[in-house]
């Protein structure tokens, strides 16, 4: 999807059957408004593999040690992509002494891209 590109979910109610499907345009169609990039981001964030919660217990198991979530929160923030994110996981678990399986990796990113990034 180019970065001109909307995406929500619609949801149909046909009797008691729900069908969720997702829905990309160009531009929004009219009176969707606000919704569309909170879907737009909810969409994003779900393509990431890991376990978010399995990553949150990892950062505050590893990572508080140093500092806690206001650097990842302000808003002159070192990191500003998802591979500098990459990068920056890369660098804190070295110099916190801690070696992350690939899985465990994907779950701190998956939970810190949800909770403060939101990167595609």
């Amino acid at each position: 999807m180019n970065q001109g590109c909307y995406a929500f979910s619609v949801v149909e109610r046909r009797g008691t059957l729900r069908q969720t499907r997702e829905v990309s345009h160009e531009k929004p169609p009219l009176g969707v408004g606000v919704g569309v990039a909170a879907a737009h981001a909810y969409c994003l964030r779900q393509r990431l593999p890991g376990d978010s919660a399995n990553g949150k217990r990892l950062y505050d198991a590893n990572c508080t040690g140093c500092h806690d979530t206001s650097v990842l929160s302000r808003s002159d923030r070192f990191v500003q992509s998802l591979d500098a994110l990459k990068e920056q996981l890369g660098s804190c678990s070295h110099m916190a002494n801690a070696e992350f399986s690939t899985s465990e990796m994907q779950d701190l990113l998956k939970y810190l891209n949800e909770e403060f990034y939101n990167f595609r």
